[in-house]
């Protein structure tokens, strides 16, 4: 060791922009997370805590689709800092409920079967068959559809026969 070290000596400069640099899976974490305020907050729980990378974004990507983090515009959603000191990545995601495209709780036709006679549309590959059948459900196939119902038909107007008893 010199016991005369250089006074003048200059800092290594890619020593001070490693010092610099997010921690490790930081910045996927700032990307990937939808609400982007207090970065340095986060930045502090994250090296606090260290949490496994790929973890926090598969949980980021089952908990954006849930009611919490969609409702009114996402004004739940937790701010990251929060989300990290609270270890929500541990969180199991709430079960979602899909929507079809008319804004209708989506019902799988392989489970609940589907009536094309009453506008339930074909899976996607499916034809009709020939025979005549619009209905199809699971654990029985195709069947006939029961006819339609149409609205009630008033018999006031028709008269009844007279029948004479002799």
């Amino acid at each position: 060791m010199n016991p005369n070290p250089n006074p003048n000596k200059k800092q290594n400069p890619h020593a001070q922009a490693r010092e610099a640099a997010s921690p490790d899976g930081f910045a996927e974490f700032w990307l990937s997370y939808p609400k982007k305020v207090g970065k340095g907050a986060a930045e502090a729980a994250w090296k606090k805590l260290h949490p496994p990378t790929s973890v926090v974004i598969a949980a980021i990507a089952a908990q954006r689709n849930c009611d919490q983090w969609r409702r009114d515009g996402g004004q739940y959603v937790p701010n990251p800092a929060t989300w990290l000191n609270q270890r929500r990545w541990e969180d199991g995601a709430e079960a979602t409920i899909p929507v079809s495209a008319d804004g209708k709780p989506y019902r799988d036709p392989m489970i609940y079967g589907f009536d094309t006679a009453n506008g339930d549309p074909l899976p996607d590959g499916w034809i009709l068959p020939p025979t005549g059948e619009t209905r199809y459900m699971p654990g029985f196939g195709w069947v006939l559809s029961p006819p339609r119902r149409v609205a009630a038909v008033s018999y006031t107007h028709l008269t009844l026969p007279t029948i004479y008893s002799v």
